[in-house]
């Protein structure tokens, strides 16, 4: 993200919440940088040295109770999550990881479960909407809807905003759905969650989540992020070295006669079937630009960044599984089952499994 890019939707009037930081204040401004926010990219951060909520251990890892099964605990462990979420308000599967539950939306017939769920689950920390700008929810739905789920938090656990979707891929630099929703002063909001999948330019990663800080004067959590080829329509040819120097069993891309056996419900070779990956562009093009040294590099870096820096709590790189890849985040890859179904680590995920 440039800074000279930045057309600013931003928080003023910081010295209102002194006295009651649970409710955040905003007027918006639409032509230029915030100046202050833009002096602190440039030098002090303008939040004060307020320290943020200390957990044990910041690396974390989003995993949905159906991708990772009996063996969610095990690729836990093995990754060296101290604290996980599967975007739901319940755990699925058992594991002594510290679980964060995830009120994904406040649709009428979720209101009731979130409340149910959440306050049943005793969690320290508790996840706010889940890209609700992509999911055809409103800031002003959101900010109506916010004290169900601050009240199915209850006061011991601390409680995330709602994380936007369209900025992890095209860059929204305002925040304009978090900056709308804020500004409405929906209740207690402890903590800012925000999603990342862009290039591999770790500068830039710092320079995105110092931004985020000096608008909100939160503290974060980086509750997805990974490189993106938002152009891609296939796997980077570097996977293929990958699987013959790892012995790794990636999932080759279906061809047309096995998807033709496969909606025939006959016996056909395992493969990734392009139609059901999230975010597939039937017209999308070459392969993804990026390679897994690259990812590797990027991993490195940006968990150097995140656990030296005070204001990001927690982070969770996101991974897809090799019985779905999508090409986009094809290089994102944390952990596989091979061809006997033993849960193994690729090498990204020996890299996330030894950093810091």
């Amino acid at each position: 993200m440039r800074v000279s890019s930045l057309a600013a939707l931003l928080l003023a009037a910081v010295s209102a919440r002194a006295q009651d930081t649970s409710k955040l204040h905003f007027t918006k401004s639409v032509d230029k940088i915030d100046p202050m926010v833009e002096a602190a990219l440039n030098g002090p951060s303008r939040c004060g040295d307020k320290p943020a909520h200390h957990y044990d251990g910041k690396k974390g890892f989003g995993l949905r109770a159906g991708d990772g099964g009996k063996e969610t605990d095990a690729i836990l462990k093995l990754l060296g999550a101290k604290w996980h979420y599967n975007w739901s308000n319940h755990r699925d599967e058992p594991s002594d990881v510290s679980f964060v539950p995830m009120a994904y939306d406040a649709k009428p017939e979720w209101r009731a479960q979130n409340a149910d769920k959440i306050r049943a689950a005793r969690a320290e920390a508790v996840l706010g909407f889940n890209e609700p700008d992509i999911n055809g929810g409103t800031p002003e739905d959101g900010a109506r809807d916010w004290a169900s789920i601050e009240a199915a938090a209850g006061k011991d656990a601390r409680l995330g905003s709602p994380v936007e979707g369209t900025g992890k891929a095209a860059g929204d630099p305002r925040h304009s759905w978090l900056v709308d929703f804020m500004s409405r002063d929906p209740g207690r909001v402890d903590f800012v969650a925000v999603h990342y999948y862009r290039g591999p330019d770790a500068a830039e990663f710092e320079k995105f989540l110092t931004e985020v800080h000096e608008r909100f004067c939160l503290p974060i959590w980086v509750t997805e992020y990974g490189l993106g080829d938002w152009t891609s329509g296939l796997a980077n040819p570097s996977d293929a070295a990958e699987e013959k120097r790892y012995g790794e069993h990636i999932n080759p891309i279906c061809t047309d006669e096995q998807l033709k056996l496969k909606d025939a419900k006959k016996p056909h070779p395992v493969c990734v079937d392009l139609r059901k990956a999230r975010n597939r562009d039937p017209e999308a093009g070459g392969p993804n630009q990026f390679t897994i040294d690259q990812a590797a590099a990027f991993l490195r870096a940006s968990m150097e960044f995140m656990e030296r820096t005070p204001w990001i709590e927690r982070y969770s790189w996101w991974s897809p599984t090799n019985e779905s890849v999508p090409p986009q985040t094809s290089t994102n890859l944390l952990w596989y089952r091979d061809a006997s179904g033993q849960v193994r680590l690729t090498r990204l995920g020996e890299v996330y499994a030894n950093g810091p």
